[in-house]
């Protein structure tokens, strides 16, 4: 499928030479963003393949399953934001020069006003979004102290794993969810 953006130009293009089709598609100016493509461009003088490389930002998230009374605690991520209204385990984006796990304790902190000490790194997960890549890193969390309050405006409930599947996620989460089912029988 060819992203519409990019269809519009190289339909303007199949009148132009080779020579002026390529250099137009191959040193763009602008910064779009699709995956990864061979477009065959067909002009009046030949038939020539272009690659196009996606270019997007990737980011190491963390993520952190923190156990009460054999519970789990997640959050609603909050309206207006990326993926707003489905579930996610407490979590976020690394800053530069952090840790992982100095991430995610900030990060909960920040967001639900807990302290967690961030332990054993259980495993990483990669997803390709539209607009960026992530790798999601979840790690087994203990509480130290502090009750889960909405910081920044989302919802959070403490689970059984069995009620996971039936509410709403990312893909990256639903590796957490299938790891927490199976270490759970």
């Amino acid at each position: 499928m060819i992203d519409a953006r990019v269809g519009v130009r190289i339909q303007r293009l199949l009148d132009r030479p080779k020579a002026i089709a390529k250099r137009f598609l191959i040193n763009r100016g602008d910064n779009l963003r699709f995956k990864e493509l061979s477009y065959k461009i067909l002009t009046g003088y030949s038939c020539f393949q272009v690659e196009t490389r996606r270019k997007t930002p990737h980011y190491d998230v963390t993520a952190g399953i923190i156990w009460r009374n054999g519970r789990v605690l997640i959050t609603r991520r909050p309206k207006g934001t990326h993926l707003a209204g489905l579930w996610e385990f407490p979590g976020g984006k690394q800053e530069e020069g952090e840790t992982l796990s100095a991430c995610l304790e900030r990060e909960i902190k920040e967001e639900l006003g807990m302290r967690v000490k961030a332990g054993r790194l259980l495993f990483s997960v990669g997803h390709e979004y539209d607009t960026k890549a992530i790798t999601l890193h979840v790690f087994q969390c203990t509480e130290l102290e502090g009750e889960p309050k909405a910081m920044e405006g989302q919802e959070a409930r403490w689970v059984h794993p069995r009620e996971l599947p039936n509410l709403g996620f990312p893909p990256p989460d639903k590796t957490i969810i299938e790891f927490l089912l199976l270490s759970s029988t």
